[in-house]
């Protein structure tokens, strides 16, 4: 997927990192049964989005909707890969491994960099030589790992295991943290579901 938020020709193509070349790319792939592994499944995906890319003007023209980013939680102003492997090795065994990194660039000092999209793009900096993950540069790397057993049809038992890490290049909002989950899940079909 490709959008384009705005579109100068000349621009895009003097390679000056003019601000308002806005623009966000989605590339992936899936692989069924990979590497001749019966039941397991890769997927991977590519993001990135210039900075001031889905902001506008004022927080009624951006593309938001109910406070909520509509393109991706990250806003602009980043690049993103994710990879993700899905696998059954017997019955009723799931073992699901996400990894995401990440790199964004945020505000800092009170300076527009192109990520909040909440901010008006008539805050920008400078007109020219902006780059992705321009601003504070923030790394992000997270690993999500779930293992489910399936005990009777639709009643399963959950492990997971959640590790987070943000660091920033000033150091400042650099944090990382580290969760284990488990419990029973009820998968149930209200009676009433269908009318």
């Amino acid at each position: 997927q490709f959008i384009i938020d705005e579109f100068k020709f000349f621009e895009i193509t003097s390679g000056k990192g003019w601000w308002a070349n806005k623009y966000g790319i989605q590339a992936g792939l899936r692989y069924i049964d990979a590497f001749g592994i019966k039941n397991l499944d890769y997927q991977f995906e590519f993001n990135t989005v210039r900075p001031y890319t889905y902001s506008h003007e004022s927080g009624v023209t951006n593309y938001v909707h109910f406070n909520q980013p509509m393109a991706h939680p990250y806003g602009a102003n980043f690049r993103e890969a994710i990879n993700r492997i899905r696998w059954v090795p017997v019955k009723n065994l799931y073992i699901d491994a996400i990894y995401n990194y990440s790199v964004m660039g945020l505000d800092n000092d009170s300076v527009n960099w192109g990520g909040d999209i909440f901010k008006s793009f008539n805050t920008h900096p400078k007109e020219y030589g902006n780059t992705t993950t321009q601003g504070d540069r923030a790394v992000l790397n997270r690993l999500d790992l779930t293992v489910s057993y399936m005990i009777r049809h639709n009643i399963s038992f959950d492990v997971s295991l959640v590790y987070r890490s943000f660091i920033t290049e000033s150091g400042y909002r650099s944090r990382s943290s580290t969760m284990i989950n488990a419990g029973l899940r009820w998968n149930a079909i209200p009676k009433n579901l269908y009318f």
